[in-house]
């Protein structure tokens, strides 16, 4: 979406950007203003959802200042300069929304009302640009450490992705040797995201399901959840027994917490049996799940014992 956005700013030559011009932008010079129109297209209604999120890493170098906004272009320390100057502010002084920077400027100095530096102090930072005639603006894009990185879509993303902190199981879940559907399983397993009985009870909202008559598929005691699948259900404590001693996991008990703690704090996790240890218990959480689900939507059971004993025979 970035990209496109990028491509109306540099009038990129393709027909759908003459098009947008044409019939969105209707000539305007200006992209940053145009409204959000209650009939717009979801693509176009997506476009100008993004401005705010991309405006103050798209920045305007000037060089004739003959395309570049004086007010809604972000060309100056301060960002765009209708973030402090008016609509109002703007006509009351004779000037024009769709100036440039060019059109502001005369023998080096602003055409602005003086009174504007004592009710708009932030504009004294506002230094006259050197305008050079023989060089057109050029737009570039910053990164957020305010390094001109170019408009590539690797570090594009890398600067206005959302992120959050590192989450210390990341190594648990993802690595080197991991089998992509188990590791994402076990993603979900982490954020407790997987859709068992005491998740659905909360679904609910009206209370005609009778969630009381739901149990686990498995040990038939009551109705599952992360905690009690993986592995304190009988079912899935005799998994654990079986996979625990391949893992050199004789001391750990069978709650899932317990499990992550123990790989979480181990010393080497580059370490043969450990990167072992992640897949045994990547996989016996996978088959563990598709068992119970099996059992409770298809007529297909008992397979869960199958594939982990052959777990239990690849491992050893």
């Amino acid at each position: 979406m970035t990209s496109h956005v990028w491509s109306i700013l540099n009038s990129r030559k393709s027909l759908w950007v003459k098009w947008i011009h044409a019939h969105k932008l209707k000539g305007r010079r200006n992209f940053w203003d145009v409204s959000l129109k209650a009939g717009s297209t979801w693509g176009w209604r997506k476009l100008l959802q993004l401005r705010e999120v991309i405006r103050p890493h798209i920045k305007y170098l000037i060089g004739d200042g003959c395309t570049t906004s004086a007010w809604f272009n972000n060309w100056t320390s301060i960002g765009p300069l209708c973030k402090y100057i008016t609509y109002r502010d703007i006509t009351r002084a004779g000037l024009c929304l769709d100036a440039t920077v060019n059109d502001v400027l005369a023998n080096g100095r602003w055409k602005w009302p003086v009174a504007w530096f004592d009710l708009l102090p932030v504009l004294i930072n506002v230094t006259p640009p050197v305008l050079r005639p023989s060089v057109s603006d050029v737009i570039t894009w910053y990164d957020n450490n305010g390094k001109d990185s170019g408009f590539f879509a690797y570090s594009t993303w890398e600067t206005i992705q959302f992120r959050k902190p590192v989450v210390p199981w990341v190594d648990i879940v993802w690595f080197a040797h991991s089998i992509p559907r188990h590791s994402f399983h076990v993603w979900l397993i982490m954020r407790e995201k997987l859709k068992t009985q005491d998740k659905m009870k909360q679904w609910d909202v009206s209370g005609s399901t009778n969630f009381n008559l739901l149990c686990c598929s498995l040990c038939k005691r009551g109705p599952n959840s992360h905690q009690h699948l993986f592995f304190e259900c009988n079912v899935s404590l005799q998994i654990w027994s079986l996979v625990r001693p391949l893992m050199g996991f004789h001391a750990v008990p069978n709650r899932w917490s317990d499990i992550t703690s123990t790989l979480l704090w181990t010393s080497k996790p580059n370490l043969a049996k450990t990167i072992i240890a992640k897949l045994l218990i990547a996989a016996s959480a996978y088959y563990l799940w598709q068992e119970q689900n099996s059992r409770l939507f298809s007529p297909k059971k008992d397979r869960l014992l199958n594939c982990v004993m052959l777990l239990c025979l690849l491992s050893g």
